[in-house]
C-alpha cells in the first residue's frame, strides 16, 4: 500500500526543514525502498514511516547542535567579545572552537 496523505505531509515537512535537495531525496527514497524506487510518491507505508523516523532524528540532531552553537555564542557575548561594529566576535569563537572544541570544528 502506498504512503498516506498524512505521511506525505510529515515527510515533506522534514524534507523542507532539513533543506534536502531533489538529488538527495532520490537517494533517500532509493535507500529506504531497498532500491525499488527513487520517488517519494511510490514509497510503501512502512518505507515512508522508516524514512520519516530517520528524518525526524536528523532534525533533532540539528536542533541539538544549533542549541549548543547558540549557547557558545551567548557565553562569548557575556564575556564581552565584540567586533568594532558591536557584534559578537565570530572569529574569536572559531579560533576557540578549533582549539578546544570536541571535533575541532568552526562555528
Amino acid at each position: 500500500m502506498k504512503r498516506t496523505n498524512q505521511q506525505n505531509k510529515r515527510l515533506h515537512l522534514y524534507i523542507g526543514l532539513l533543506k534536502i535537495d531533489d538529488d538527495f531525496k532520490k537517494v533517500l527514497c532509493h535507500s529506504f525502498s531497498n532500491g525499488r524506487t527513487i520517488r517519494t510518491s511510490e514509497l510503501e507505508v512502512s518505507e515512508c514511516e522508516r524514512l520519516i523516523a530517520h528524518l525526524k532524528n536528523m532534525v533533532k540532531e540539528t536542533d541539538k547542535a544549533d542549541k549548543m552553537r547558540k549557547k557558545i555564542i551567548s557565553f562569548f557575548h557575556k564575556m564581552g567579545y565584540y567586533t568594532s561594529d558591536s557584534k559578537v566576535d565570530m572569529e574569536a569563537i572559531d579560533v576557540w572552537a578549533k582549539k578546544y572544541g570536541y571535533l575541532k570544528k568552526t562555528t
